[in-house]
C-alpha cells in the first residue's frame, strides 16, 4: 500500500508539471493564400543532366499559393497554368497544365489529312481568349478596390 500511494504522489506531480505541454500547440499553423500569376515567366535550370537544362520562356497565366508557416516564413507557389512561349529546341507552343498542346495536332485527322481549323487560328483564338479575361479580371478587380475603399 505504502509503494501505491508513492507511485500516486509522483504521477500526480509529473501530471501538473507536464500539463503546460499538453496545452501547447506543435503543429505548424499555415495562412494560405490562392492568386493568380500573369506576366512573363523565364526559367533558367542551373543544374542537371544537359539535355534536361532547357530555357523556357512565355507569356503565362498561372495559379499561385500564397503561405505562411507558423515561424514566419513566407512561400510562394507558382503552378502550372496557360502558357505560350519558347523552349529549348523547340518552336513556339501554347501549353496548357505543362502539356505542350502542339503535339496533339489540333484539327488533325488520323490519316494524318488537316481537317477544321490550322493551328495557328487555334492559337489566336485561345489568345483572345486569354486576353479577354485578363480584361475581365483586371475590371472586377478594379470594381472590388473601389468597393473596398468606400
Amino acid at each position: 500500500m505504502k509503494k501505491m500511494t508513492i507511485a500516486a504522489l509522483l504521477a500526480a506531480q509529473l501530471a501538473l508539471a507536464a500539463q503546460p505541454a499538453f496545452a501547447a500547440d506543435f503543429a505548424t499553423t499555415q495562412d494560405q493564400r490562392a492568386g493568380v500569376f500573369a506576366g512573363f515567366r523565364l526559367r533558367v535550370p542551373l543544374d542537371g543532366a544537359p539535355r534536361q537544362r532547357q530555357v523556357r520562356a512565355g507569356l503565362a497565366v498561372a495559379p499561385t499559393l500564397h503561405s505562411r508557416t507558423g515561424n514566419g516564413a513566407l512561400r510562394l507557389r507558382i503552378g502550372e497554368g496557360m502558357e505560350f512561349g519558347y523552349r529549348s529546341n523547340r518552336p513556339l507552343s501554347f501549353s496548357l497544365a505543362g502539356q505542350d498542346l502542339g503535339r496533339f495536332r489540333l484539327g488533325a485527322a488520323e490519316d494524318g489529312q488537316h481537317r477544321g481549323m490550322p493551328t495557328g487560328r487555334i492559337l489566336l483564338i485561345v489568345g483572345g481568349v486569354i486576353v479577354v479575361g485578363i480584361g475581365v479580371a483586371t475590371i472586377l478587380f478594379i470594381d472590388a478596390m473601389n468597393d473596398a475603399s468606400d
